[in-house]
């Protein structure tokens, strides 16, 4: 996913070098898209902050998601303050550790409230299992801030991503979560991630693609850049593509009457309407687009949870064909719209070919299989060959009996009452002995299907992070093709406005290539505002 604040500045650079090589000095529009648009992108961006147990690996982990060496790294703490560092469309801040000093925690709880993202950082040997810490991470959550605890792995060199060891953490940070908030469905309100840090880093310098892929980085930056978009932090950057699309207009305004000065006002007011209905259409397409993919999000976080392989393609594809019915409606909508407005004008020109692109190319996210699942069956009471069974003491008893009513001649009473105490004696034993077994299974038994709990609710976290993060690509995929492919008609469409009002081929081809090169940088600007959202 790129950067939108790089993506900004690269297409305001393109419109000002194209309006001067086009021989357009007018100061007024550079010095406008200098104040209304690039200024505006330099305001305050939001931040995500990294907090953590002290030498978890939080500068590692900042140098990674930058792909640089930015944050100084040292075995032994070395943050006594709060550092930012520019990450593009968002700022990175290095806070003092969770033992820091108590001045030093000061200064980062005085940062956690300006920021949008908490990225908490713990690592895989140890440091993290104190009920302090636990206090502290349910403190944070509580704020209803994203919060994402990242687990730097210093010990594996093999893929993390399905890592026993990693997922017998992520088990033990909910169970001691739940037990500290007493909140049983707490994992639905955090995130817990697993990166190695210091590959993701290597990955980031050397260029290598694929170590990076296997530190599990992409995870971590995807999963911020959802969060800011779904809550509204990137809207930092809407009024300065609002205010370029307005120029854009402007320039299609101005060039359309420098180039064809005697257009009348009907067809001026035709081009007018159309900007406008342009505009306006285009700011439903998020608010339409989210709603159908949320209406699948939750049946795909199932589907991938039973691995029901048939259900997350059905249900892919279902989107997708409602989503090309959203397209074809639209453009209905659009030429209906176009022959009842604007009556003056021939449309038969206009073709549409169904909807160009592929988002359908999503597969199942792929964890290892559900929990065990252990039945009383599983506890089948073992054979003890010192256990007495209800027949074996009662025949013991008649035995006794039999020789106590016999002919034989009458034992000492003592021994008759030494005889009974033993066999009672040893009956109550034996039962207290299968008591105690029982009491162990039992415990066993309560045992697993604790860490049953625990693994599904791992599990199901998982899995709803990772669905999650991928329908936020697949809601900024279908904006983009909806809003290049509408706009594609809006273009046609102001092409034969354009036509009908102007009878000079000469002054027509000349006209159309500047309203071209204009929309291209508008459609971009578009596509930009609708990733946003």
């Amino acid at each position: 996913m790129s950067d939108i604040k790089y993506d900004i500045e690269q297409l305001t650079s393109e419109v000002v070098e194209w309006f001067k090589l086009n021989g357009n000095n007018e100061q007024d529009y550079l010095n406008r898209i200098n104040k209304e648009v690039l200024s505006l992108i330099l305001a305050e961006k939001p931040k995500v902050m990294v907090y953590g147990i002290y030498n978890a690996g939080k500068s590692t982990l900042i140098n990674a998601i930058i792909g640089k060496e930015v944050a100084e790294m040292r075995d032994c703490p070395t943050t006594y303050r709060i550092d930012e560092y520019d990450n593009g469309d968002y700022t990175l801040i290095d806070s003092p550790g969770v033992d820091a000093p108590v001045e030093h925690q000061k200064i980062t709880e005085d940062n956690i409230a300006d920021c949008h993202v908490i990225l908490y950082v713990i690592s895989t040997k140890g440091g993290f299992e104190s009920i302090r810490n636990y206090e502290n991470m349910y403190r944070l959550i509580k704020t209803g801030k994203p919060f994402i605890i990242v687990i730097n792995d210093k010990n594996s060199e093999n893929d993390i991503r399905n890592s026993e060891n990693i997922n017998s953490i992520k088990c033990k940070i909910i169970e001691n979560l739940q037990k500290v908030s007493g909140n049983h469905h707490i994992e639905n309100l955090f995130d817990t991630i697993a990166v190695n840090g210091k590959r993701a880093l290597m990955g980031q310098l050397k260029q290598k693609e694929k170590l990076v892929e296997l530190s599990n980085l992409p995870m971590i930056k995807d999963r911020i850049l959802h969060f800011l978009h779904s809550r509204s932090a990137m809207h930092i950057y809407t009024a300065p593509v609002n205010n370029l699309i307005a120029l854009l207009d402007e320039m299609l305004a101005d060039a359309e009457e420098k180039t064809n000065p005697d257009i009348n006002d009907v067809f001026s007011s035709y081009l007018s309407d159309i900007r406008a209905k342009r505009n306006s259409f285009m700011e439903e397409i998020p608010y339409n687009v989210d709603m159908m993919v949320s209406r699948y999000e939750r049946t795909l976080i199932e589907s991938a949870y039973s691995r029901n392989n048939n259900s997350w393609e059905e249900n892919i594809q279902s989107m997708y064909r409602e989503f090309e019915n959203m397209y074809s409606e639209n453009v209905r909508n659009l030429m209906s719209y176009f022959s009842a407005k604007y009556t003056q004008v021939d449309f038969s020109g206009i073709t549409t070919n169904n909807i160009s692109g592929d988002i359908s190319g999503y597969d199942m996210v792929d964890f290892e299989g559900s929990p065990e699942k252990h039945t009383d069956n599983d506890f089948s009471l073992p054979e003890d060959d010192d256990d007495i069974s209800g027949t074996d003491i009662l025949g013991s008893l008649t035995g006794v009996a039999s020789n106590i009513i016999s002919p034989t001649p009458a034992p000492n009473p003592l021994l008759i009452v030494n005889i009974f105490s033993k066999i009672f004696g040893s009956r109550k034993e034996k039962e207290l002995k299968e008591f105690k077994r029982l009491q162990e299974e039992a415990r066993e038994r309560n045992r697993i299907a604790e860490e049953n709990a625990f693994n599904e609710a791992r599990r199901r976290q998982d899995i709803r992070i990772s669905v999650e993060t991928q329908s936020h690509k697949i809601r900024v995929d279908m904006r983009t093709l909806m809003t290049s492919q509408l706009s594609a008609v809006f273009e046609k469409a102001e092409a034969c406005i354009l036509a009908s009002a102007n009878r000079n081929q000469q002054e027509m081809d000349l006209l159309l290539d500047l309203c071209r090169q204009l929309n291209t940088f508008k459609t971009k600007a578009l596509t930009i505002k609708n990733r946003i959202r």
